[in-house]
């Protein structure tokens, strides 16, 4: 059936027989008959409501057809633990877990995981989620009820999770996923794409499924209904239970740790906003901080705050380019431990030191800034609009200097022009609440005498200087609206796009540009670059020509764009959904 269907189709086709039929642990075509035995003994538990807890679960198991009972012992067994977990709201949670991932004697590092599939997949994330989002349009939330165990094994596969039931001789072996199995998100994603292809072809077209959390939008609330009871019917069918409790329809619900708010005069702005709790922002704040302070980390220490700040970062405009180091140090430790031969998921790699460099330092700390100067909400623009005004920046060995055309029509323009050596004078003409955003370590160092170049006066860095004066300087012209502009030097196109840089001097200003963006409400988006002999009236500011000069460049350039029929930018919106929705708000300063 597979090779008469379209490459769409025959996926399709293959994730509905995995959630129909059951889910494989290893690859197809693995004779587990050849796999080395595996058979591990259960870890100590002395709390005796833990032990509880775990006879329970077993007994709840059984019952309900999740385990059953073997005769003779299976050949892979893996042991059996508990965990205590504390809740926000002061009740303690007891949990029994198995060990797919424990290394065990003679077969050190053998386990269930060491066989099991590694393939590459995608996950819905936030992005696509405000993608998703329509003005004022009611979404629903719901997701499946005891995920892990809401996926059948592969029957073959039951085999390869079995256990020893503590304090007895009685062997169980799971037909359904088990928490802690490397193959699990994989098949947690299968499970979600067809979700999402069976719930779009029904036609519920803005579905967004994240692992076990399915959120949809519809233009009325009856349309939302509806497809919300599409969806369970589908989760039912899979032989899924949903949770009702976590069930939500509104204009404002909670998705992926994130509130979505659909509502666009929910506080008069005429937008949609996307917020996250204080209490994120504080654990966030105190992470950063902490984790600054030291010079070495755990490697675990180090996953748990890539989750906690990604988690926050679709919000923060430039926030994902502060990670990118410490995903970096992240995949530097994974592969460093591989040649080590440390055993996957053992508390050897858990426990694995990894140096905090000076570059994580000042990831670090940018996020402690971040998430003490924010309030956590992204203002989710309906039609993000471009500032009105084409700006254009440029520097030199002299100094720097920007043009901005604030009235095409009328021929109004502004500019500025400073020697580097002048930085009273351009700290004098910022706004005062932009002055403390120029920080005195972004500015440019010019050699000493008789040296001709350092890594502080290197052109993109000189370059991308000019483009964050420009951005103080007209503050309060670019709030609210998205920037596009212009500068004649690549290589701080590149920086600004990507929101980073390897060179350390350019990428303090790329700091203080994301600040600078983040409390102007505004962001430097579409920057573009254009020839040097295009950018005049900049390059004329910036090489400190008289003023009379300057002004009659700009004249020349009005007019040129006025003969050309060229309009501002403001008169063109950008439509929605658009990637770069998200300007951040701050909060005021305490």
């Amino acid at each position: 059936m597979l090779e008469h269907q379209c490459p769409e189709a025959r996926t399709i086709t293959r994730l509905l027989c995995n959630v129909y039929f059951g889910f494989m642990l290893v690859a197809p075509g693995t004779d587990l008959n050849k796999l080395p035995p595996v058979n591990l003994p259960n870890y100590k538990v002395d709390d005796d409501n833990l032990r509880a807890a775990i006879d329970k679960a077993y007994e709840d198991d059984i019952r309900l057809g999740r385990m059953r009972e073997v005769d003779t012992p299976p050949r892979f067994i893996s042991p059996v633990f508990g965990r205590v977990e504390p809740k926000l709201d002061g009740t303690v949670k007891y949990r029994r877990l198995v060990d797919l991932s424990a290394p065990g004697g003679k077969m050190s590092g053998l386990s269930v995981n060491s066989w099991a599939t590694h393939a590459k997949f995608s996950m819905h994330t936030i992005p696509k989620a405000t993608a998703s989002l329509i003005p004022n349009g009611w979404q629903y939330v719901v997701d499946f009820k005891d995920a892990y165990q809401s996926f059948a094994v592969y029957p073959g596969h039951c085999e390869l999770m079995g256990t020893r039931r503590p304090g007895t001789q009685t062997y169980t072996v799971s037909t359904v996923l088990v928490f802690g199995g490397s193959a699990s998100a994989e098949n947690f994603c299968d499970a979600s794409s067809a979700i999402a292809a069976c719930g779009s072809a029904r036609g519920c077209g803005r579905l967004v499924v994240h692992i076990d959390d399915v959120k949809g939008i519809e233009i009325s609330i009856n349309r939302a209904q509806e497809a919300l009871a599409t969806i369970k019917f589908l989760m039912h069918d899979m032989g899924c239970e949903d949770s009702p409790k976590k069930e939500q329809l509104a204009k404002r619900v909670l998705y992926c740790g994130v509130w979505w708010d659909t509502d666009v005069n929910v506080d008069g702005s005429g937008r949609m906003q996307a917020s996250v709790s204080t209490e994120k922002l504080q654990r966030a704040q105190v992470l950063a901080a902490t984790l600054a302070q030291r010079r070495v980390i755990f490697k675990h220490e180090l996953d748990s705050a890539i989750g906690v700040l990604g988690n926050i970062a679709p919000l923060i405009w430039s926030a994902p380019a502060f990670l990118r180091r410490l995903l970096e140090a992240q995949t530097e430790a994974g592969r460093r431990m591989d040649a080590q031969a440390v055993p996957r998921d053992s508390r050897t790699r858990r426990d694995y030191k990894i140096e905090v460099t000076a570059a994580m330092m000042l990831d670090f700390g940018w996020w402690h800034r971040a998430a003490h100067q924010c309030n956590g909400t992204a203002i989710i623009l309906q039609q993000p609009r471009q500032t009105d005004g084409f700006l254009y920046t440029d520097a030199s060995d002299v100094g720097f200097g920007g043009f901005l055309i604030t009235d095409l029509a009328a021929g109004e323009f502004d500019y500025f022009s400073f020697s580097w050596d002048d930085r009273d004078a351009a700290y004098a003409r910022l706004p005062p609440a932009s002055r403390a955003l120029l920080p005195a370590a972004a500015w440019p160092v010019r050699p000493p005498e008789g040296v001709r170049l350092i890594p502080e006066w290197l052109v993109c860095c000189r370059e991308t200087f000019a483009l964050l004066y420009a951005d103080l300087l007209w503050i309060e012209r670019f709030r609210g609206t998205l920037q596009s502009p212009s500068t004649d030097n690549s290589v701080t196109v590149s920086a600004v796009k990507r929101m980073g840089t390897p060179h350390v001097p350019t990428m303090k200003i790329i700091r203080a540009l994301a600040d600078a963006n983040r409390a102007g409400e505004t962001r430097c988006d579409g920057i573009r670059h254009i020839p040097g002999e295009d950018n005049y009236v900049a390059d004329a500011a910036s090489r400190l020509r008289p003023p009379g000069e300057i002004q009659r460049l700009a004249q020349l350039h009005i007019a040129a764009a006025q003969a050309a029929g060229q309009q501002l930018p403001a008169w063109t919106p950008l439509g929605f959904p658009y990637t770069g929705f998200a300007i951040h708000r701050c909060a005021a300063s305490p």
